[in-house]
């Protein structure tokens, strides 16, 4: 059949020919602004998101130069089209910031970040702890735990992550009792729970002891682990500035140096003719308190503090001749020694 231009005409009129329509991407909200922790400013890398309520991601950039938006720029694009009036929280690290904003459609926005957590180096004292504190690690820039002159900590990641340092607290007294109790014959150096979470970290943790009265060949770092305490290997131990160094890949136990008290010769003068006397021999002789040095002082460095109260609970009850922690020199360690550490507590 012959089809006329006419009757064409009259064919494609009565089709119902589609109509296609493109949608117009609605116009992102830009945002800009610095980015610090509590400890300083934030290192380069570290991923700046926006998010919703579902914790979907609507936008990301990296920091650069302590900010964020400037280079590359941050946007935060609304697909759906439906963006525009809801509330969005923004995120650096994983760690959320408690910063919001009202999206709008083609607005620019400066909002600086302070985020929850530290970077860098976090200094207390010795006997200060530390409780829930986020903490930021990336591959260029670590975090150290300075407790005083007591012990450091080092936290370290190949990637960029946060951690959370549940706890560190300087162990004392009364927690080397019953299972936890110092093992027997060494003397307690120093000692620290340390309990971080996150995934990827290396933990390296300096300890510093005092090496007065103590055989510096016998001071290795332990951890409890929930039985009995467990050397640590490998280990470094510098007897120039007194500290012993271990690394782990999670820190979640107590950990303490010990060692053993020096070693005092003892007997056998030795003639050099007609067979002469036999060799001296060497017994373990613990430190004693003696009148030229503190009472209470059991570990002879000049000071009297936790390291002396827990020999003088070591040998509490005992009796004889050269115990430490016998204060008075009466033979036996009882109330009247402990009396005399109180007195002198901290001198």
């Amino acid at each position: 059949m012959k089809l006329s231009v006419k009757n064409l005409a009259i064919i494609v009129m009565g089709l119902v020919l589609p109509v296609l329509v493109w949608a117009v991407p609605a116009i992102p909200h830009q945002f800009y602004g610095t980015v610090n922790f509590t400890s300083g400013s934030a290192p380069d890398g570290l991923l700046v998101e926006a998010k919703l309520v579902d914790g979907v991601s609507v936008g990301s950039a990296i920091t650069k130069d302590g900010k964020y938006g400037y280079d590359p720029l941050f946007k935060a694009y609304d697909n759906s089209g439906t963006l525009a009036g809801k509330t969005i929280s923004f995120y650096v690290a994983g760690i959320n910031t408690g910063e919001t904003a009202i999206f709008s459609n083609g607005d620019s926005t400066n909002l600086n970040l302070t985020v929850p957590g530290s970077i860098g180096t976090i200094n207390k004292s010795a006997g200060d702890t530390i409780t829930n504190q986020e903490i930021i690690v990336t591959s260029s820039s670590l975090t150290t735990v300075n407790m005083g002159s007591s012990m450091n900590v080092t936290v370290s990641s190949n990637t960029t992550t946060s951690a959370n340092i549940e706890k560190i607290e300087q162990l004392g007294s009364s927690y080397y009792a019953g299972a936890t109790a110092v093992i027997a014959g060494n003397n307690i150096l120093n000692g620290y729970e340390i309990k971080i979470s996150g995934s990827g970290l290396t933990i390296t943790v300096t300890m510093n002891y005092s090496d007065t009265g103590i055989d510096e060949n016998t001071i290795k770092p332990y951890y409890f682990n929930g039985t009995t305490w467990v050397e640590i290997t490998p280990f470094t131990i510098d007897k120039t500035a007194n500290t012993v160094t271990f690394t782990i890949s999670a820190a979640a136990t107590p950990y303490s140096i010990f060692g053993n008290p020096l070693v005092q010769s003892s007997g056998g003068g030795g003639g050099t003719t007609g067979g002469g006397g036999g060799g001296g021999t060497t017994t373990p002789t613990p430190q004693v308190a003696s009148a030229s040095i503190i009472k209470g002082d059991a570990n002879n460095d000049q000071k009297v503090d936790i390291l002396d109260f827990n020999i003088l609970m070591i040998n509490w009850g005992k009796t004889g001749s050269g115990i430490a922690g016998d204060f008075n020199s009466d033979g036996k360690i009882d109330i009247f020694d402990f009396n005399l550490l109180m007195i002198n507590w901290t001198k």
